[in-house]
């Protein structure tokens, strides 16, 4: 039983660390999968979405601003830029993509101002001062509205008193027809919306190209795809930039990887807590199967228990081989047959050592494969005793002198052909 024990527990040993190997090297494969699809997946979206908005942008090799305005593309969001750093449009403003624009001229806020952008695109401007910067409205177009000097300005005065304030209102608010950016006195761009003809620095749009997938923007992560836009001779002429927060993705990856952790330190634990369990069983068991000499003499001599007067090589080594094959069990020398204590006369450390010696010789050279026993001396009524315990041993069969001995009932007889095929058989199975 106890050889059945030990094979099962290595093959549970071996079963704990294949899982725990498995699952970890699993869980990591699955989540550079997972995370590389959602990656591609997001990076081709962008991509077309990208390519669209480009395409709606230009025709013909020139900017199409007009055509754009009409047919907007179905994109969730972007940012469309001139080279020379003309700020197109913005569709979901992101804060932090741009860092910067130029401050308006200061006739802007004296009055509404009609302009032609670098684009050819006519816009009614108007700016107004705020608490720590500025707001700028405007409405492209304006000959098709009937009073848009009084609709910027009417527009302008809701997004006040200051910068803080007017950054935080909601789009709603604003006529669908107006424009608007909010800009801090150091030039911050702090809100914007549509296509106010602001002029930023293209150079630091640059920051956000890096070989990283994933950017971090204003404290949120994000994907940006972009696309360069070429007139008919091939040269650049604007950009066009489609960000995606990618918060919701990777706290999906984040909780992936906190179950992943916790499921795979279980595992390890529990293949590093079978080890110590089965010590602790060990340890268990065989401090039960380790009687006092007290336990013993109540007893008597039994399946398990064996008294032997004094230190006798061929009987001692026949009954630690029986014990060996058949269950484990303890000799106590020093103790007649009919559970006197007599005794040993070994009293001294030397003596002491020179027993255990002896004892030592019989079971590595007597019995062969060698036992290995526990011993212990105790002292009863003032007389020595000396324990032996004898564990069910790892191999199949224990014998001495080429003969085999079982434990049966109080003592050890020489096993019969049968019982010997049977410890056999128990133990390969």
């Amino acid at each position: 039983m106890r050889v059945q024990l030990r094979g099962i527990r290595r093959r549970a040993l071996w079963l704990a660390l294949s899982f725990a190997f498995l699952f970890t090297c699993v869980a990591i494969l699955q989540f550079v999968y997972v995370r590389h699809q959602i990656y591609k997946t997001t990076h081709n979206e962008l991509e077309n979405w990208a390519s669209e908005v480009a395409t709606a942008a230009v025709y013909e090799g020139k900017w199409d601003v007009e055509g754009y305005r009409n047919v907007p593309a179905m994109v969730p969001n972007w940012y469309l830029i001139a080279a020379n750093g003309l700020i197109v449009d913005i569709e979901e403003f992101i804060p932090g993509l741009i860092f910067s624009v130029r401050q308006p001229d200061e006739s802007l806020y004296q009055s509404p101002q009609t302009i032609t952008s670098e684009l050819g695109e006519k816009w009614l401007i108007y700016a107004q001062r705020l608490t720590g910067g500025s707001v700028v409205v405007g409405i492209s177009n304006p000959d098709e509205f009937k009073d848009p000097e009084g609709l910027l300005i009417t527009a302008a005065r809701k997004l006040g008193p200051s910068v803080d304030d007017a950054a935080k209102a909601n789009p709603r608010a604003m006529s669908a027809d107006i424009d608007y950016a909010i800009i801090s006195d150091s030039g911050d761009l702090r809100l914007a919306w549509g296509g106010i003809p602001l002029r930023t620095d293209p150079a630091l749009l640059s920051r956000w190209l890096t070989n990283s997938p994933v950017v971090i923007i204003d404290g949120k992560p994000y994907m940006i795809a972009w696309k360069t836009i070429y007139d008919g001779s091939g040269k650049p002429i604007g950009t066009v930039i489609v960000p995606k927060d990618l918060t919701l993705e990777e706290r999906a990856l984040h909780n992936q990887i906190v179950f992943d952790v916790l499921v795979g330190s279980v595992s390890w634990v529990v293949f590093l807590l079978l080890p110590l369990g089965y010590l602790v069983f060990d340890e268990v068991k065989r401090r039960q199967q380790e009687m006092t000499i007290e336990e013993a003499l109540q007893t008597g001599e039994n399946q398990v228990i064996e008294f032997k007067r004094g230190f006798i090589a061929d009987s001692l080594a026949r009954e630690i081989a029986a014990f060996a094959n058949t269950n484990s069990g303890n000799i106590f020398l020093g103790v007649d047959d009919s559970g006197q204590v007599v005794g040993l006369s070994e009293a001294d450390a030397h003596q002491r050592g020179e027993l255990l010696r002896k004892l030592r010789d019989i079971t590595s050279t007597k019995i062969s494969p060698r036992v290995v026993t526990e011993t212990a001396f105790l002292t009863y009524e003032g007389k020595l005793v000396l324990r032996i315990f004898v564990p069910r041993g790892d191999q199949p069969l224990y014998s001495v002198d080429n003969l085999f001995y079982v434990r049966q009932q109080n003592s050890a007889e020489k096993a019969t052909p049968q019982q010997i095929v049977a410890i056999v058989s128990k133990h390969a199975g």
